[in-house]
């Protein structure tokens, strides 16, 4: 029996300055919205899109608009603060709608289908009125999982037909042309609405093939070479590496690369000195979902106890053996998930409303990724005379020292540290009671033998959810709400975004850029979703000019593409699509600063 997830979403549009302009918007989205309330894009008898209804707007005269789509099962309890984040966002100057829907989860894997679907929604909306700035996506929805294939020429050691007989290492030029995951969530696919990214799904399983090559320097007959290929299912294919081989007899070939096809990209975006797909709207997402967890009630020790006690704190428990301890302690759950997003939308209208009054600094941290707040003050008009030494920056940070950092107040926060899609790195404390002290009393268990002991003492320097969300219950992270700007790699991505589904049991579990916005005080976090070493360039030039978090984030598109020297490095010509947002694309940072 397949079952539906439900969700809410808002809209953003911008107007072209008629009067009218917010009727002929609303009609446009009644209109839109009823011709896709049930919408099966593939005609398999299922639908992508189950329902979608309007439950509010906010009109701002002769502006843009913008749409928030929010899942079905939150939008009840949420409705107030819906209302309220759209009454903000026509006060800053866009119209919003917001949607109310609900969308396929099951045992399909089709999330990239789904999410398809909603981008005919969207596109149909920008084809209709060009003004549509994005859209906010509120609760667990699935997330674009990209593939990419490229020509790759290396000059470091190779070995082909590793394992075998015919094993042999070469130290001389050859070519990597391997499929491998790029980004999940790959959200240029929804925010690129005239780009052929439909045409680039691919919900069933595909091999997907692959070189390697040792091509001596000014030739195109190999030493040696080796295919293979790699199963992905559910993905978004961009395929810059087509090849044409013709075997010449032994280990020789003929390979001739034939171009990156870019067959995602638009024709105007082929004119680009460096061609790669245009974002024309803001996409975010605003998801406690995996966040809202609580430690699970079940759990009992050999005399009974629970993980909390009766006053609700973390207590230790002693099990009859060690075969007897769970490895899983924590379970979802629906009210913690509620109010993670209700406090979320609280500091969100808190800081729209109420004038920032500390916390006017700008505050970085980093741990073997070098410094980014010389960009960071550079960019922003209310920092330009700040000393570049202040103490606002902390370099090659322990855990302890995070922990501090954390607790003083800070509207904007950059994190720069070797990151997975659970924790970034840091330096390990001096001893755990040190950390504790930083942190306040642990809301985390530590596997001692038969016990599970309420200790930070096994996460060592590592940032993720048993840190965060001590330094939350807590209640250690000051306002103002934070803005951050995280450049770990894979900060973004969620775990099993290459074999599961988004309704799947492990996926995302404990996804660190989500534990950094409920439990940091965060109102957006902008990072990477695939290893590597870039960030978004004039992003900070954009943010101090008055421009919203996700029209800086659609300025590194802008700037990439006109980069002509960049368009030759075929590895990290794309890496834009890199970058996703969290939180609510349509903030500034405080009119003070600007």
């Amino acid at each position: 029996m397949k079952t539906l997830a439900l969700s809410v979403c808002i809209l953003a549009l911008a107007s072209t300055a008629s009067a009218d302009s917010f009727d002929s918007q609303s009609k446009l989205v009644d209109k839109t919205v009823k011709a896709y309330q049930a919408f099966d894009r593939d005609q398999d008898g299922t639908f992508e899109i189950r329902s979608l209804k309007c439950t509010a707007k906010t009109k701002c005269k002769g502006k843009g608009y913008v749409v928030v789509l929010v899942e079905q099962r939150l939008a009840k309890d949420l409705q107030k603060e819906l209302k309220t984040l759209a009454d903000d966002i026509a006060k800053d100057g866009d119209s919003a709608f917001v949607l109310e829907t609900s969308f396929y989860s099951g045992k399909m894997h089709q999330d990239g289908l789904t999410l398809v679907a909603y981008r005919d929604f969207l596109r149909q909306l920008w084809m209709n009125d060009k003004g549509l700035k994005g859209a906010i996506l509120v609760g667990n929805w699935p997330q674009p999982f990209m593939v990419r294939l490229y020509w790759w020429v290396r000059d470091d050691p190779v070995t082909l037909f590793e394992g075998t007989k015919a094993e042999k290492t070469f130290k001389q030029q050859w070519v990597r042309n391997i499929a491998e995951p790029v980004v999940s969530p790959a959200d240029i696919v929804l925010a690129d609405l005239d780009g052929a990214w439909d045409s680039r799904y691919f919900k069933q399983p595909v091999n997907v093939a692959e070189l390697r090559a040792v091509l001596p320097k000014d030739s195109d007959i190999t030493e040696d070479w080796e295919t293979g290929q790699t199963l992905y299912q559910d993905f978004f294919y961009v395929n810059d590496g087509v090849w044409t081989q013709e075997a010449k007899g032994g280990h020789k070939a003929k390979i001739v690369f034939k171009g990156e096809s870019n067959d995602e990209c638009t024709a105007s975006d082929l004119k680009r000195a460096n061609p790669l797909a245009l974002p024309e709207i803001a996409v975010s997402r605003i998801n406690a979902y995996h966040a809202g967890v609580v430690p699970d009630p079940q759990v009992k020790d050999k005399d009974g106890r629970t993980l909390l006690d009766k006053n609700g704190m973390p207590q230790a428990l002693e099990f009859a053996s060690t075969g007897d301890v769970p490895r899983e302690i924590w379970v979802h759950s629906d009210a913690k998930e509620i109010k993670l997003l209700k406090e979320y939308f609280d500091r969100n209208h808190r800081y729209r409303s109420s004038p920032i009054q500390s916390g006017l600094v700008p505050a970085s941290v980093s741990q073997g990724l070098g410094e980014g707040i010389i960009d960071m003050k550079a960019g922003i008009p209310g920092w330009e005379k700040l000393d570049p030494s202040s103490k606002e920056y902390l370099k090659d940070a322990t855990i302890t020292e995070l922990a501090e950092w954390f607790k003083k107040p800070a509207v904007l926060r950059e994190i720069r540290a070797h990151s997975n899609p659970v924790i970034s790195e840091f330096g390990g404390p001096k001893s755990t009671a040190e950390l504790e002290k930083a942190t306040g009393a642990p809301y985390f268990w530590t596997r001692e033998g038969n016990k599970l002991v309420p200790s930070l003492k096994g996460i060592g320097g590592l940032m993720g959810f048993g840190f965060l969300r001590t330094l939350y219950e807590n209640k250690a992270i000051p306002n103002p709400p934070s803005l951050y700007f995280h450049n770990g790699c894979e900060a973004m991505r969620p775990i099993g975004a290459e074999n599961l589904s988004f309704d799947a049991l492990d996926y995302a579990k404990q996804q660190l850029a989500e534990c950094l916005m409920m439990y940091g005080n965060g109102l957006t976090v902008v990072g990477r979703g695939k290893v590597f070493y870039d960030e978004p360039r004039d992003f900070w030039k954009t943010m101090g000019q008055g421009g919203t978090w996700g029209e800086a984030w659609k300025t590194y598109f802008e700037v990439e593409s006109n980069d002509a020297e960049l368009a030759k490095d075929g590895i990290g010509r794309k890496r834009t699509y890199f970058w996703s947002i969290l939180g609510d694309f349509t903030l500034r940072l405080p009119k003070n600063l600007l």
